[in-house]
C-alpha cells in the first residue's frame, strides 16, 4: 500500500506471516502485467540539447511513459518535486551538470532511491560513466545511443524500482500489523481486569446514586476502548484516513475488514 498521494494504501494482508512465495507471486504478477500492457512510470529527461530532449520525450511517451523534461541540472532539481520513477540525464550541461545533479539527489533522502541513467559523450564515456557510477548512478548509455538499448535500460530500472517499492511496502505493512497486534495484546489484559472490577462495583451500587451514574459513564468509555483494542487485534491490512493537519492515521474500521 501507498500513502502518499497516489491513492489509498490497499495491499491486503491475509493474516499470520505472509509467505515469501506470496510476495514473489505478487511481484511476478505486477511484472507480467507491465510486460503485457503499455509501460508505466514517470521519466525525467535532463539535457541541454533541445532536439535530443524532445526526441526522447516523443519516443518514451509512445511507449507509454509519462515524461517531464529539464534543460539542465538546476531545472532538473526543480522537476524532481514531481517524483519521477527514473531520471535520464546528460552529464555535460551548463549551470549544474549531470554529476552535480546526481550528487544532490543522493544527498537528499526524498530523492535518494530514484534510479538514474547517465548519458555520456562517446569520446569521454568510460571516464564519465565510472565517475557517475561511483556517485551512485544506476546505469549509463553512450551517445549516440541505440534506441532499443536505451528503452531496455529504462524499462529495467523502472521494473527494479517497482519491485523494491513492493518489498518496502510489504515490510512496512508487516511492521504496522505486528505492532497493532502486540499493542492490542498488551492493552487487553489490564483492560479486562478493569472491566471486571467495574462490573462488580456497579452490581453493588444503588442505580439511583450519582456515583453509579458517574461510574456507568466510565464503564461506557472503557467499553469503547475495548472495541478499539479488538479492532487493533484484527488488523489485516494497512489503510489510512486523513486526520487534521494533513496527517494520515490508521483506519481501524477499514483495516480490520477481511477482503474489503
Amino acid at each position: 500500500m501507498r500513502s502518499n498521494n497516489e491513492g489509498e494504501q490497499n495491499f491486503v494482508w491475509m493474516g499470520g506471516g505472509q509467505a515469501p512465495e506470496d510476495i514473489r507471486a505478487l511481484v511476478r504478477a505486477r511484472l507480467a502485467a507491465a510486460e503485457a500492457g503499455p509501460k508505466h512510470g514517470r521519466v525525467l529527461v535532463v539535457d541541454d540539447d533541445w532536439s535530443l530532449r524532445k526526441g526522447l520525450q516523443v519516443r518514451l511517451e509512445k511507449e507509454g511513459y509519462e515524461v517531464v523534461t529539464a534543460m539542465d541540472g538546476e531545472e532538473g532539481l526543480e522537476r524532481l518535486k514531481e517524483m519521477p520513477d527514473l531520471v535520464l540525464t546528460d552529464i555535460d550541461m551548463p549551470r549544474l551538470d549531470g554529476l552535480g545533479l546526481l550528487q544532490r539527489m543522493r544527498a537528499e533522502k526524498e530523492y535518494r532511491d530514484i534510479p538514474v541513467i547517465m548519458m555520456t559523450a562517446h569520446a569521454t564515456g568510460a571516464k564519465e560513466a565510472a565517475e557517475g557510477l561511483g556517485l551512485g548512478a544506476n546505469d549509463y548509455v553512450r551517445k549516440p545511443f541505440d534506441w532499443q538499448e536505451l528503452s531496455a535500460r529504462v524499462q529495467t530500472q523502472i521494473r527494479v524500482r517497482e519491485v523494491s517499492k513492493l518489498t518496502a511496502e510489504k515490510q512496512r505493512d508487516l511492521a504496522i500489523i505486528e505492532l497493532a497486534g502486540a499493542t492490542a495484546h498488551e492493552i487487553n489484559n489490564p483492560l479486562a481486569v478493569i472491566m471486571a472490577r467495574l462490573e462488580l462495583m456497579l452490581s453493588d451500587m444503588d442505580k439511583d446514586t450519582k456515583q453509579y451514574q458517574n461510574l456507568g459513564q466510565v464503564d461506557h468509555l472503557v467499553h469503547r476502548i475495548a472495541n478499539v483494542v479488538k479492532k487493533m487485534s484484527q488488523v489485516r491490512r494497512y489503510q489510512v484516513q486523513n486526520y487534521c493537519g494533513g496527517v494520515n492515521i490508521l483506519d481501524f474500521d477499514a483495516s480490520s475488514k477481511e477482503g474489503s
